[in-house]
């Protein structure tokens, strides 16, 4: 187990919104071999990790390109919910392959 904040992060993904096409935006991430999904109003980047500064380089390039107000940049944070389940599914993998090694 670890801090509150350690379990709540979400990783090296960031999230990005525009005033704009988000399907518009992510093609254009794409392009420049940025990996992002939309999840409503909101665009998902993945990053590969928390190091990688180049895909806040591209979502500000494709703002500028296509004139959209980026609205919010921002590290995703996952809910307590996301967490419990992490940690439950965890359990279950590790029993399971616990288990049948025991057979």
């Amino acid at each position: 187990s670890g801090k509150i904040d350690e379990l709540m992060s979400g990783g090296s993904d960031v999230i990005v919104r525009v005033d704009g096409d988000v399907e518009t935006f992510i093609g254009r991430l794409a392009a420049r071999g940025v990996r992002a999904r939309s999840d409503g109003a909101e665009i998902i980047v993945q990053r590969d990790s928390e190091h990688d500064l180049s895909a806040f380089d591209a979502v500000r390039d494709v703002a500028v390109e296509l004139g959209y107000p980026l609205r919010q940049l921002r590290p995703r944070q996952r809910s307590l919910e996301d967490v419990y389940i992490q940690t439950v599914s965890g359990e279950v993998h590790a029993m399971a392959a616990g288990g049948a090694g025991g057979r």
